[in-house]
Protein backbone atom coordinates (compact mmCIF):
# COMPACT_ATOMS: atom_id res chain seq x y z
CA UNK A 1 0.00 0.00 0.00
CA UNK A 2 1.02 3.50 -0.94
CA UNK A 3 -1.26 6.14 0.31
CA UNK A 4 0.35 9.40 -0.84
CA UNK A 5 -0.06 12.61 2.00
CA UNK A 6 0.94 15.07 -0.61
CA UNK A 7 4.68 13.90 -2.00
CA UNK A 8 5.25 11.80 0.94
CA UNK A 9 4.21 8.41 1.66
CA UNK A 10 4.17 6.85 4.89
CA UNK A 11 7.21 4.84 4.57
CA UNK A 12 8.74 8.06 3.73
CA UNK A 13 8.41 8.94 7.27
CA UNK A 14 10.12 5.52 8.62
CA UNK A 15 6.27 4.33 8.89
CA UNK A 16 4.69 1.08 7.93
CA UNK A 17 0.93 1.45 6.75
CA UNK A 18 -1.20 -1.37 7.65
CA UNK A 19 -4.25 -2.84 6.06
CA UNK A 20 -8.07 -1.61 6.93
CA UNK A 21 -7.87 1.72 6.46
CA UNK A 22 -11.07 4.04 6.25
CA UNK A 23 -12.29 5.67 3.26
CA UNK A 24 -15.77 7.03 3.04
CA UNK A 25 -17.46 6.15 -0.24
CA UNK A 26 -19.95 9.03 0.61
CA UNK A 27 -19.37 12.03 3.38
CA UNK A 28 -21.67 12.71 6.02
CA UNK A 29 -25.08 13.89 5.28
CA UNK A 30 -28.02 15.12 7.58
CA UNK A 31 -31.29 16.13 6.61
CA UNK A 32 -33.14 19.46 7.47
CA UNK A 33 -36.99 18.30 8.59
CA UNK A 34 -39.65 19.55 10.39
CA UNK A 35 -42.58 18.09 12.10
CA UNK A 36 -46.11 19.71 11.98
CA UNK A 37 -48.14 18.34 14.82
CA UNK A 38 -50.96 16.34 13.05
CA UNK A 39 -49.21 16.05 9.98
CA UNK A 40 -47.45 11.95 9.58
CA UNK A 41 -43.81 11.65 8.95
CA UNK A 42 -41.46 14.73 8.85
CA UNK A 43 -40.87 18.14 6.10
CA UNK A 44 -37.90 17.92 4.00
CA UNK A 45 -36.12 21.31 3.85
CA UNK A 46 -33.52 19.64 2.27
CA UNK A 47 -29.97 17.55 2.96
CA UNK A 48 -26.40 19.10 4.28
CA UNK A 49 -23.71 17.26 2.76
CA UNK A 50 -20.47 17.35 5.25
CA UNK A 51 -17.07 16.08 5.64
CA UNK A 52 -14.67 12.87 5.07
CA UNK A 53 -13.12 11.05 7.59
CA UNK A 54 -10.48 8.43 6.68
CA UNK A 55 -8.30 6.61 8.95
CA UNK A 56 -4.85 4.70 8.50
CA UNK A 57 -3.62 2.79 11.28
CA UNK A 58 0.08 2.73 11.09
CA UNK A 59 3.10 1.23 12.88
CA UNK A 60 6.58 2.11 13.60
CA UNK A 61 8.44 -1.56 13.95
CA UNK A 62 11.83 -0.47 14.98
CA UNK A 63 13.38 -1.71 18.26
CA UNK A 64 15.41 1.55 18.86
CA UNK A 65 12.50 3.76 20.82
CA UNK A 66 14.48 6.76 19.84
CA UNK A 67 14.51 6.27 16.28
CA UNK A 68 10.45 5.37 16.87
CA UNK A 69 10.26 8.76 18.59
CA UNK A 70 12.22 10.41 15.64
CA UNK A 71 10.09 8.95 12.68
CA UNK A 72 6.61 10.06 14.94
CA UNK A 73 8.10 13.34 14.95
CA UNK A 74 8.94 13.99 11.30
CA UNK A 75 5.22 13.06 10.97
CA UNK A 76 3.78 15.20 13.26
CA UNK A 77 6.21 18.17 11.49
CA UNK A 78 4.74 17.18 8.32
CA UNK A 79 0.76 17.43 9.77
CA UNK A 80 1.31 20.76 11.17
CA UNK A 81 2.78 24.23 10.02
CA UNK A 82 4.74 26.58 12.07
CA UNK A 83 2.30 27.95 13.82
CA UNK A 84 0.73 24.84 15.07
CA UNK A 85 -2.32 24.83 12.67
CA UNK A 86 -2.73 21.53 10.66
CA UNK A 87 -1.76 21.57 7.28
CA UNK A 88 -3.72 20.79 4.16
CA UNK A 89 -2.19 18.10 1.26
CA UNK A 90 -3.49 16.34 -1.12
CA UNK A 91 -4.44 12.93 -0.17
CA UNK A 92 -4.26 9.93 -2.98
CA UNK A 93 -4.84 6.44 -2.81
CA UNK A 94 -2.80 3.87 -4.52
CA UNK A 95 -6.38 2.42 -5.80
CA UNK A 96 -7.42 5.41 -7.15
CA UNK A 97 -3.94 7.78 -8.45
CA UNK A 98 -5.58 10.20 -10.75
CA UNK A 99 -7.58 11.60 -8.22
CA UNK A 100 -7.22 13.59 -4.82
CA UNK A 101 -9.14 15.16 -1.92
CA UNK A 102 -7.52 18.37 0.46
CA UNK A 103 -7.40 17.09 3.79
CA UNK A 104 -5.62 17.46 6.73
CA UNK A 105 -5.07 15.80 10.21
CA UNK A 106 -8.19 15.61 12.38
CA UNK A 107 -7.55 13.85 15.72
CA UNK A 108 -4.91 13.47 18.12
CA UNK A 109 -2.52 10.52 17.68
CA UNK A 110 -2.11 8.28 20.53
CA UNK A 111 0.59 5.78 20.31
CA UNK A 112 0.69 2.51 21.79
CA UNK A 113 4.07 2.11 23.04
CA UNK A 114 5.18 -1.31 22.61
CA UNK A 115 8.47 -3.71 23.38
CA UNK A 116 9.88 -3.31 19.81
CA UNK A 117 7.38 -1.40 18.03
CA UNK A 118 4.63 1.53 18.18
CA UNK A 119 1.02 1.16 16.70
CA UNK A 120 -1.45 4.48 16.35
CA UNK A 121 -3.87 5.42 13.99
CA UNK A 122 -3.43 8.66 11.91
CA UNK A 123 -7.38 10.18 11.35
CA UNK A 124 -7.38 12.75 8.62
CA UNK A 125 -10.92 14.84 7.57
CA UNK A 126 -11.25 16.52 3.95
CA UNK A 127 -13.87 19.19 4.48
CA UNK A 128 -14.84 19.56 1.09
CA UNK A 129 -15.42 16.15 0.38
CA UNK A 130 -14.80 16.19 -3.40
CA UNK A 131 -12.39 14.32 -5.26
CA UNK A 132 -11.16 16.33 -7.76
CA UNK A 133 -9.08 15.23 -11.07
CA UNK A 134 -5.09 15.33 -10.91
CA UNK A 135 -5.07 18.57 -14.18
CA UNK A 136 -7.28 20.65 -15.81
CA UNK A 137 -8.98 19.30 -18.30
CA UNK A 138 -7.38 21.27 -20.88
CA UNK A 139 -3.90 20.18 -20.07
CA UNK A 140 -5.28 16.25 -20.61
CA UNK A 141 -3.24 14.98 -23.75
CA UNK A 142 -2.90 11.87 -25.20
CA UNK A 143 0.86 10.06 -24.02
CA UNK A 144 0.49 12.45 -21.19
CA UNK A 145 1.37 10.83 -17.35
CA UNK A 146 -2.59 10.60 -16.62
CA UNK A 147 -2.65 6.81 -15.22
CA UNK A 148 -4.05 4.56 -17.68
CA UNK A 149 -7.01 3.51 -16.33
CA UNK A 150 -8.41 7.48 -15.86
CA UNK A 151 -11.86 7.38 -17.83
CA UNK A 152 -11.20 10.83 -19.03
CA UNK A 153 -10.93 12.01 -22.81
CA UNK A 154 -8.47 15.10 -24.18
CA UNK A 155 -10.63 17.73 -26.20
CA UNK A 156 -10.46 21.08 -27.32
CA UNK A 157 -11.62 23.66 -24.53
CA UNK A 158 -10.18 27.29 -26.29
CA UNK A 159 -12.13 28.33 -29.86
CA UNK A 160 -12.21 30.76 -32.39
CA UNK A 161 -15.78 32.02 -32.26
CA UNK A 162 -16.22 34.62 -35.33
CA UNK A 163 -19.76 33.73 -36.01
CA UNK A 164 -22.47 31.79 -34.27
CA UNK A 165 -21.56 28.15 -33.55
CA UNK A 166 -22.19 25.84 -30.86
CA UNK A 167 -18.99 23.61 -29.12
CA UNK A 168 -19.00 20.78 -27.55
CA UNK A 169 -17.24 20.65 -23.04
CA UNK A 170 -16.79 16.89 -21.95
CA UNK A 171 -17.41 16.96 -18.37
CA UNK A 172 -16.02 13.34 -17.60
CA UNK A 173 -16.87 13.48 -13.77
CA UNK A 174 -19.83 12.98 -11.85
CA UNK A 175 -20.71 16.43 -10.50
CA UNK A 176 -21.61 19.71 -12.15
CA UNK A 177 -18.59 22.07 -12.36
CA UNK A 178 -18.56 26.20 -13.00
CA UNK A 179 -15.61 27.00 -15.66
CA UNK A 180 -13.01 29.34 -15.29
CA UNK A 181 -14.18 31.21 -19.01
CA UNK A 182 -11.87 33.84 -20.54
CA UNK A 183 -13.20 36.18 -23.85
CA UNK A 184 -10.69 38.13 -25.56
CA UNK A 185 -11.40 40.12 -28.78
CA UNK A 186 -14.47 42.18 -29.54
CA UNK A 187 -18.36 41.80 -29.94
CA UNK A 188 -21.26 44.23 -30.41
CA UNK A 189 -23.36 41.73 -28.28
CA UNK A 190 -22.86 37.99 -26.58
CA UNK A 191 -24.82 35.33 -25.45
CA UNK A 192 -23.83 32.32 -24.21
CA UNK A 193 -25.82 29.49 -23.25
CA UNK A 194 -25.72 25.38 -22.26
CA UNK A 195 -28.45 23.83 -24.02
CA UNK A 196 -28.40 21.01 -21.97
CA UNK A 197 -29.63 23.31 -19.06
CA UNK A 198 -29.87 26.34 -20.59
CA UNK A 199 -28.19 27.77 -18.27
CA UNK A 200 -27.03 31.62 -20.24
CA UNK A 201 -24.85 34.81 -20.28
CA UNK A 202 -25.11 37.82 -22.01
CA UNK A 203 -22.85 40.43 -22.45
CA UNK A 204 -22.32 43.39 -24.80
CA UNK A 205 -19.41 45.68 -26.14
CA UNK A 206 -16.75 43.62 -25.66
CA UNK A 207 -13.42 45.56 -26.82
CA UNK A 208 -10.18 44.17 -27.58
CA UNK A 209 -8.10 46.07 -24.74
CA UNK A 210 -10.16 44.43 -22.66
CA UNK A 211 -10.26 40.79 -21.81
CA UNK A 212 -12.93 39.37 -19.88
CA UNK A 213 -12.26 36.65 -16.88
CA UNK A 214 -15.80 34.69 -15.72
CA UNK A 215 -14.90 32.98 -12.66
CA UNK A 216 -17.98 30.50 -11.91
CA UNK A 217 -16.62 29.24 -8.46
CA UNK A 218 -16.06 32.34 -7.12
CA UNK A 219 -18.96 34.69 -8.57
CA UNK A 220 -16.42 36.98 -10.36
CA UNK A 221 -15.76 38.90 -13.22
CA UNK A 222 -13.23 41.25 -14.60
CA UNK A 223 -12.48 43.04 -17.66
CA UNK A 224 -9.30 44.62 -18.11
CA UNK A 225 -8.31 42.89 -14.95
CA UNK A 226 -11.16 45.53 -13.05
CA UNK A 227 -13.87 44.07 -11.27
CA UNK A 228 -17.01 44.35 -13.25
CA UNK A 229 -19.46 42.07 -12.11
CA UNK A 230 -22.69 44.11 -13.90
CA UNK A 231 -20.67 43.38 -17.53
CA UNK A 232 -22.60 39.56 -16.83
CA UNK A 233 -26.53 39.55 -17.44
CA UNK A 234 -27.94 36.13 -16.04
CA UNK A 235 -26.56 32.80 -15.27
CA UNK A 236 -22.96 31.64 -14.64
CA UNK A 237 -22.33 28.63 -16.86
CA UNK A 238 -22.57 25.57 -15.31
CA UNK A 239 -21.20 21.85 -17.16
CA UNK A 240 -23.48 18.84 -16.13
CA UNK A 241 -21.84 15.14 -16.62
CA UNK A 242 -21.93 14.06 -19.87
CA UNK A 243 -21.32 16.06 -22.97
CA UNK A 244 -22.47 19.87 -22.88
CA UNK A 245 -23.48 21.97 -25.84
CA UNK A 246 -22.41 25.80 -25.52
CA UNK A 247 -23.62 27.77 -27.91
CA UNK A 248 -22.25 31.28 -28.47
CA UNK A 249 -24.08 34.09 -30.49
CA UNK A 250 -24.19 37.43 -30.95
CA UNK A 251 -23.48 40.31 -33.42
CA UNK A 252 -20.07 41.48 -34.59
CA UNK A 253 -18.11 38.56 -32.50
CA UNK A 254 -14.36 38.00 -33.67
CA UNK A 255 -13.41 36.18 -29.94
CA UNK A 256 -11.11 33.96 -28.54
CA UNK A 257 -12.97 31.79 -26.57
CA UNK A 258 -11.24 29.38 -23.97
CA UNK A 259 -12.94 27.38 -20.71
CA UNK A 260 -10.79 25.69 -18.20
CA UNK A 261 -11.90 23.42 -15.34
CA UNK A 262 -11.14 20.53 -13.35
CA UNK A 263 -13.01 17.43 -12.90
CA UNK A 264 -14.91 16.26 -9.54
CA UNK A 265 -16.26 12.90 -8.28
CA UNK A 266 -18.13 12.50 -5.68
Amino acid sequence: MATKLGDYTFEDFGLIEEFGHVHPSIPEISENTLAIPGRRGLLSFGTNVGAKHFSFPVKVFVSDRYERQRSKNKLVAFLFDEYMQPREFKLVFDYEPDKYYIAKISNQITPEMLFQMDQFDVSLVANDPTKYFLVDADEIRMGSHIPVRSHVRPARHSFVITNNQTVKLMNDGNLAIRPRISISGTATSLTVRNTKNNKTFKMTNIIATKPIIIEGNTYMVTEGGVDTFSKLLGDFIDLIPGENNISITGEGINLDISFKYRTEFM
